[in-house]
């Protein structure tokens, strides 16, 4: 065993002397345990403890490192990627023309504040996740174009947002919604017919460029009142992104106020 590794190794073992090992599954983490012979081992998902496992899961350290069964350490999982680009490929309420814009927007909102890629806060209906977005660095001729902060944001907005339903809710564009409907756009499953409104969910999206959480989810409260009030019997959905907080909230919107 070189020196590195049974460093290594000692780091290993420290990590399971002092917490309960935390093992990584899909972008979340249970408890785990170490066997006899040193290996992770995460709750019901390999044999019992002291036998080798059917299937490794990496254990991660106290100070956020992952270490393989031999106790060398590993790059950690990547993180789920929100794609901003080629939205129209997906979303087919959404012109080529007019997902483009929207991403050029985006890239405008967050380069004002974060540098490509950035870790979001994904809060969808209580559940919280990260996202991590890549975006384009916006020449001058684009920032040219987008020198109106509000319509900027809102348009962002309606990028980051839409990229966020798609990934949290598995639900696409397929209309924009019409005026007094309360939302902005129609959402609905990956290859719903636009006409087919009754398999679709009212979408309400804002912006929020320099506001803190708090401020984001003032916001997002304000949008579920904003559904509830829309000229629809359609369900709804209520998202806001905070682009300097780095935050998403996605949240239904149930009848109860």
């Amino acid at each position: 065993m070189s020196h590195e590794k049974g460093k290594n190794e000692g780091q290993c073992r420290t990590a399971a002397a002092t917490i309960q090992p935390r093992v990584q599954v899909g972008g979340s983490q249970i408890t785990g345990a170490w066997s006899e012979t040193g290996y992770a081992i995460g709750v019901g998902t390999a044999t019992n403890i002291g036998t080798e496992p059917k299937s490794f899961l990496p254990i991660v350290a106290q100070d956020g490192r992952f270490f393989d069964r031999d106790c060398n350490v590993m790059n950690a999982p990547a993180k789920p990627k929100l794609r901003l680009e080629a939205l129209h490929e997906r979303h087919t309420g959404l012109t080529a023309s007019l997902g483009g814009t929207f991403l050029e927007a985006a890239s405008i909102c967050l380069s004002r504040h974060h540098d490509s890629p950035v870790d979001m806060k994904v809060v969808c209906n209580g559940d919280a996740s990260t996202q991590s977005v890549a975006f384009p660095k916006p020449d001058g001729r684009v920032l040219n174009a987008w020198a109106n902060d509000i319509d900027t944001t809102e348009s962002g907005a309606y990028g980051v947002c839409l990229a966020a339903v798609e990934a949290e809710e598995n639900l696409v564009a397929v209309r924009r919604a019409e005026t007094l409907t309360g939302a902005d756009w129609y959402v609905a499953p990956i290859g719903t017919e636009p006409s087919d409104l009754e398999n679709c969910f009212r979408l309400e999206v804002s912006g929020v460029d320099v506001g803190t959480q708090s401020v984001v989810d003032a916001r997002l409260r304000q949008k579920i009142e904003q559904t509830r009030r829309g000229a629809s019997n359609l369900p709804a959905i209520a998202s806001v992104v905070g682009f300097k907080e780095r935050a998403i909230a996605i949240q239904r919107v149930s009848d109860e106020k």
